[in-house]
C-alpha cells in the first residue's frame, strides 16, 4: 500500500491470445503537485501471466512511510497523525537501530546482481565518511579516486566517475586503468574478493551465460551492459592453475550479441591457455596482468581485532569511540554481536592497531584471522 500516488485502472480483460497488443497494458502517468496520477489503459488477454510494470512516480520517503504504517498496524499497532519531512530534533527519541549485513556481502550483491541502486549509494556513503554528511554526487566521486589513488591502486591513471553506478553515458576509463585496479583488488584480497563477484555458471549475471561451458567455475566477473555497450571484467582461471586479470570493453553498433559472443570465446580460450606468458616487475603476467595460483602459494593471512562481544546490539556511544579513533569497524551477529574492526593484512599493522583498541576500548581485545581464529590471548598489563 502507498497512498503517495493513485490508480486509475481503465483496463479491459479480453478473452484473446496473450500476444501483440493484448500483452502489456496501456500506462500512462500524469504528474500532479498534490498525487501522482497512473492510468492503466487498453485491453490484457487473461491468458497472460503477471505483468510488472516499474516506473519511479513518487518519492522514496514517501513510499517507506506508507510502508511501514501498514507493517504496524498490520501488528496491530495503531498510528495516530501524519508524515511529515525534517530534521531529527535533538530530544528524539531513539525506537530501533537496524544492523546491516557485514559491507562485504553488501559488495558482494552489489557486483553479483550489479545493483545499480547500492553502487550509487556506497559511493554516497564513502563521501559522506569522508567529507561529512550530507553527501553529494561530488563527495562521492572525490572520495572513491582518493581511496583508489591514496593505496596506488590506480598507477597515475585517470578515471571520469558520474553518477556512482553503470547507468552513465560520460563515466570514462580504460581498460588498463581497470586492470590495474583489478589487479591491486586481487593483491590485497586474493580469492575472498574475487568471489564477491560473479562465478561463471553459478551465480549473478554469468549465471546462465557459462553454464555447461569450460568456463563454468573458471571466471570471477563483473558485467556492463548498455545500448551499444557490452563489457565484462574480471579474473579467468586456466586449466593449467594461472589467474588472469582480464577486462573487455566493447563499445559497438553492430550488435550487443556479438560483442558477447568475442568476449566468451576470448575467455574461453583463456581457460585453455598454455603459455607462461611474459614477466613484469618480477611478477607473471599473461595476456592481461597474470598472477600465479599453484597450490603450493600461501594466501595470505588477514587479521581483525575482536573489540568486544555482546549479547544485544552495542550502543552508539561504544561504536563512536571506535570511529573517532579513526578506525573502520563492523557488527557481525552470530550468537550474539561481534564487534570487529579493520582488516589488516599482515600481524604488524594488526598488532599495532591492537595496542591503541586495548589502551582506548577495551583491554580484553584481541586478534581473529578472516576464518575467526583467535590468534592469542589477551593480556592486560597492570
Amino acid at each position: 500500500a502507498d497512498g503517495s500516488y493513485r490508480v486509475v485502472n481503465n483496463l479491459k480483460v479480453v478473452n484473446k491470445p496473450c500476444r501483440g497488443r493484448y500483452s502489456w497494458p496501456g500506462v500512462k502517468i500524469e504528474p500532479s503537485e498534490v498525487m501522482p496520477t497512473v492510468i492503466l489503459k487498453g485491453q490484457l488477454s487473461s491468458k497472460c501471466g503477471k505483468r510488472n510494470i516499474c516506473q519511479v512516480i513518487t518519492k522514496p520517503y514517501k513510499s517507506f512511510y506508507y510502508a511501514l504504517k501498514e507493517k504496524l498496524q498490520q501488528s496491530g499497532i495503531s498510528v495516530q497523525g501524519g508524515f511529515r519531512l525534517n530534521k531529527i530534533p535533538p530530544n528524539a527519541k531513539a525506537l530501533f537501530t537496524h544492523y546491516s549485513e557485514p559491507l562485504e556481502k553488501i559488495v558482494s550483491k552489489t557486483a553479483k546482481k550489479s545493483n545499480n541502486l547500492y553502487a550509487r549509494h556506497l559511493m554516497l556513503l564513502l563521501g559522506a565518511k569522508m567529507y561529512g554528511a550530507p553527501s553529494t554526487l561530488s563527495k562521492g566521486r572525490q572520495a572513491v579516486k582518493y581511496i583508489l589513488q591514496s593505496r596506488g591502486a590506480l598507477k597515475g591513471g585517470t578515471i571520469q566517475i558520474d553518477n556512482g553506478c553503470g547507468l552513465s553515458r560520460t563515466s570514462r576509463l580504460s581498460a588498463k586503468v581497470l586492470a590495474e585496479v583489478l589487479d591491486d583488488a586481487y593483491t590485497r584480497y586474493g580469492q575472498r574478493w574475487m568471489n564477491t563477484l560473479s562465478i561463471a555458471g553459478v551465480d549473478g549475471t554469468i549465471k546462465k551465460r557459462f553454464r555447461g561451458t569450460v568456463v563454468r567455475k573458471r571466471a570471477w566477473m563483473k558485467t556492463g551492459t548498455l545500448n551499444r555497450v557490452k563489457n565484462i571484467a574480471g579474473y579467468v582461471k586456466s586449466r593449467q592453475g594461472r589467474v588472469y586479470t582480464t577486462v573487455i570493453l566493447v563499445n559497438t553498433t553492430k550488435g550487443r550479441w556479438k560483442a558477447a559472443q568475442l568476449e566468451n570465446n576470448i575467455i574461453k580460450w583463456l581457460v585453455s591457455y598454455k603459455g607462461r606468458g611474459t614477466y613484469a616487475a618480477g611478477k607473471e603476467t599473461g595476456t592481461s596482468p597474470k598472477k600465479s595460483s599453484s597450490p603450493s602459494q600461501k594466501e595470505r593471512v588477514r587479521y581483525s581485532i575482536q573489540a568486544g562481544s555482546f549479547s544485544t546490539p552495542p550502543n552508539d556511544y561504544y561504536l563512536s569511540n571506535i570511529a573517532k579513533l579513526g578506525l573502520e569497524y563492523r557488527v557481525e551477529k552470530k550468537d550474539g554481536y561481534k564487534v570487529l574492526i579493520g582488516d589488516y593484512s599482515n600481524k604488524e599493522s594488526a598488532d599495532a592497531a591492537l595496542n591503541s583498541v586495548r589502551e582506548k576500548i577495551s583491554s580484553g581485545a584481541f586478534l581473529v584471522k578472516e576464518d575467526g581464529t583467535r590468534v592469542e590471548k589477551a593480556v592486560t598489563l597492570y
